[in-house]
């Protein structure tokens, strides 16, 4: 620790100022975020009053009319996609919601957004996420079969993703 630090340390009681990322800049705070959600039933609600608590702007698209947005003006998806920091997917898997985020959602998502899916998979199209993941712009944890097969009906448990930085779990609710 430098002495300046070490100065800003005792009079400030933070050092917060001194972190940066990969791009030398600080860190975001809650402030800074955006999260947006497709698919806006209890789960999301409840997610965002948490993040609204926080600081952060939410926005949520939902495809559904009779789905009550809390008080919140319905976001094309479009536009979640593109400005969101966190993306939240909870939709049931139907054949409306298959692929739901594919390749051009992904290439719309700044670099650093984290994509959450709450929801089943299938939802997500593997095939993008790879794509994603190889680009150092994605992380995954829901398959698009559950349970998950093999390395033939599973992109995420082929031999080409071995290499990528990627943690894999079942589904652990029914």
């Amino acid at each position: 620790m430098s002495d300046s630090s070490s100065n800003d340390w005792k009079t400030s009681r933070s050092l917060s100022h001194t972190l940066k990322d990969a791009q030398g800049q600080p860190p975001h705070t809650c402030g800074n975020e955006i999260a947006g959600f497709s698919g806006f039933g209890t789960i999301c609600q409840r997610i965002a009053r948490l993040f609204e608590a926080l600081g952060m702007t939410v926005l949520a698209a939902t495809s559904d009319s009779t789905n009550n947005t809390e008080g919140r003006q319905r976001t094309a998806f479009r536009e979640v996609s593109q400005r969101a920091t966190v993306i939240f997917i909870a939709v049931p898997r139907t054949p409306q919601t298959r692929n739901l985020i594919e390749a051009k959602q992904c290439q719309a998502m700044r670099p650093t957004t984290v994509l959450v899916n709450v929801g089943r998979g299938g939802t997500v199209d593997e095939t993008a996420i790879l794509q994603a993941l190889r680009e150092g712009r994605a992380a995954t944890n829901v398959f698009q079969y559950e349970p998950a097969g093999s390395s033939e009906d599973s992109v995420p448990l082929s031999p080409e993703v071995k290499h990528l930085k990627l943690t894999l779990m079942p589904s652990l609710v029914n």
